[in-house]
C-alpha cells in the first residue's frame, strides 16, 4: 500500500515529497514550476487541490494514487523507481493506462522501473522494453 497522508492534497504529497528531497536549494517558483508540470503530465491537475485520502477520509481514485506515486519520482528527480504490485486493485482499463503512463515517464525522463508484476495482460506486455519471466522462481525468459 502506497504511504500518504490522507488529509494531505495531492500538491502537497507532492510538495512534501520534493520539500524533502531538495531541502531549501530549491527556490519557490523552480519548486511550484515543477509541481505545475509533474501534475499536468500525469493528469492530476484537475485534481490538485483534493484530499489524497485513506480509508476513513474520502479523496482521488486507486489510479491517481498510482500517477501520485510516479510524481513522487518525478519530482525527487529519482534514477530508479522499484514498483511491486502497482496494479493491483485497479481495473484492466486503469492498468493500462499507468503503464503507458510509465512508459512515456521513463522515455521522458530517462527513469529505470523495475516492476514486479504478475499476470498481465498482453497489451501491458507490449509496453515493456524488457522483462524477466520466472516460474517458481526460476528464470524462463528474459529478454
Amino acid at each position: 500500500e502506497n504511504l500518504f497522508n490522507g488529509n494531505e492534497t495531492v500538491r502537497e504529497a507532492l510538495e512534501f515529497a520534493a520539500l524533502l528531497r531538495s531541502g531549501r536549494r530549491r527556490k519557490k517558483e523552480e519548486q511550484k514550476s515543477l509541481i505545475d508540470a509533474t501534475l499536468a503530465f500525469l493528469g492530476l491537475d484537475h485534481v490538485a487541490h483534493q484530499r489524497v485520502g485513506n480509508a476513513v477520509v474520502r479523496g482521488i481514485s486507486g489510479g491517481q494514487k498510482r500517477r501520485l506515486v510516479i510524481g513522487r519520482v518525478l519530482v525527487t528527480h529519482a534514477k530508479l523507481a522499484f514498483c511491486d504490485e502497482p496494479t493491483s486493485g485497479l481495473s484492466s482499463t486503469d492498468t493500462e493506462s499507468l503503464f503507458v503512463g510509465i512508459r512515456e515517464v521513463a522515455k521522458t525522463f530517462k527513469i529505470t522501473f523495475i516492476i514486479v508484476i504478475h499476470q498481465p495482460r498482453t497489451e501491458v506486455f507490449q509496453l515493456f522494453d524488457y522483462f524477466i519471466l520466472l516460474a517458481q522462481g526460476r528464470c524462463i525468459y528474459n529478454g
